[in-house]
C-alpha cells in the first residue's frame, strides 16, 4: 500500500480529496478482507466482516441486535441519527430515540461543543466534528494530568482494542480461534511477527 507522510493537515486532506492527486495504482501488500465471529464472555455472538476487495457496490453497515430489536449506526461523524428497528415493526429514527435511552447524557464539555446534553443528531461538517472530538480528548488529557485521574479509555483498554483488530488476522494465520489474552500476551502473534520483522529490516 502507498502511504504519504508530512505536510499540514489541510494539505494532506486536499491530497486525499483531489481525484487527480491520488495514485492510480497501489501495490497490494496487506490483508483486504476479514470475516470473523466474535464470542463474548457473556455468551453474545458478533459477526465482523470487513471486506475492501469486493467489486461493484460498496456496502458498509453496523448493526447491533438485541432481545427486542436492532440498532443501525449511520457511520462516522455525519450527524445522522441511529435507527431503531423494533420487533413490532416500528422504526424510530428521530427524537423519539431518546425515550429508549433514558440514561444517555453527555458531559458538560461535550454538551457545550455539540449544543445539547442529549443530542440525537447534529449538523457539522466532517472536519468540524473532528475538531470537537479532538477538543474533548485534549480537555480530558489535561483534566487527568491536573487531577491525577485515569482517562475514560485507559492504556489497557486501548491495547485490547488493537488486539481485537489484529485477532481475526492472527486467527487466520494460525488456522484456529484465538483469545484476546493470547493476542495481547504475544502467544498468538504470527502477523505481528511479520510486522516486527519488517521493522527490523528497515
Amino acid at each position: 500500500m502507498a502511504a504519504r507522510a508530512g505536510g499540514s493537515a489541510s494539505e494532506t486532506d486536499k491530497w486525499w480529496r483531489a481525484p487527480d492527486g491520488m495514485p492510480t495504482e497501489f501495490e497490494a501488500s496487506g490483508d483486504d478482507a476479514t470475516y470473523s465471529q466474535l464470542r463474548f464472555t457473556s455468551g453474545a455472538i458478533g459477526q465482523w466482516v470487513n471486506d475492501r476487495a469486493g467489486h461493484g457496490e460498496h456496502r458498509e453497515s453496523r448493526v447491533i441486535h438485541g432481545s427486542k430489536g436492532s440498532i443501525v449506526a449511520p457511520g462516522d461523524r455525519n450527524g445522522r441519527p441511529v435507527t431503531l428497528h423494533l420487533d413490532d415493526g416500528s422504526v424510530i429514527a428521530d427524537a423519539r430515540i431518546l425515550e429508549h435511552a433514558p440514561s444517555y447524557r453527555l458531559g458538560p464539555v461535550a454538551a457545550a461543543l455539540f449544543g445539547d446534553a442529549r443530542p440525537w443528531t447534529y449538523s457539522f461538517a466532517f472536519d468540524e466534528v473532528d475538531q470537537r472530538i479532538l477538543a474533548l480528548q485534549l480537555h480530558e488529557l489535561a483534566d487527568c494530568v491536573m487531577h491525577g485521574k485515569a482517562p475514560e479509555v485507559t492504556g489497557e483498554e486501548a491495547l485490547a482494542d488493537v488486539a481485537l483488530a489484529y485477532a481475526p488476522i492472527e486467527s487466520g494465520r494460525l488456522g484456529r480461534s484465538v483469545s484476546l489474552a493470547e493476542v495481547i500476551d504475544g502467544e498468538a502473534a504470527p502477523y505481528q511477527a511479520e510486522i516486527d520483522e519488517m521493522r527490523r529490516r528497515s
